[in-house]
């Protein structure tokens, strides 16, 4: 099989995103999110200090070979891990 006909092959595959992230902002406090926050490793977060929910997820998710996703935890405060999942 040549490289472009794998490739082509390759589309159709079933995709899973083993890594996302979702967060209700309303609900848990996430303190690498709150603007009051200085330590901005990895840029300015203004853009995603919004809610990111299941709806979004599905939207930016929308490939038609995408099956799964597996939710991870995002860094919410301590006290509400478990509240972060369900």
């Amino acid at each position: 099989m040549t490289k472009a006909a794998t490739l082509d092959a390759d589309k159709d595959l079933p995709i899973t995103d083993a890594h996302r992230h979702l967060w209700n902002l309303n609900a848990i406090r996430y303190p690498w999110l709150d603007a009051a926050n200085t330590k901005k490793f990895l840029g300015d977060y203004a853009s995603i200090m919004r809610n990111y929910m299941p709806d979004d997820c599905r939207h930016d998710f929308a490939a038609p070979n995408a099956i799964k996703s597996v939710h991870v935890e995002a860094e919410c405060d301590h006290d509400t891990q478990v509240a972060e999942t369900a």
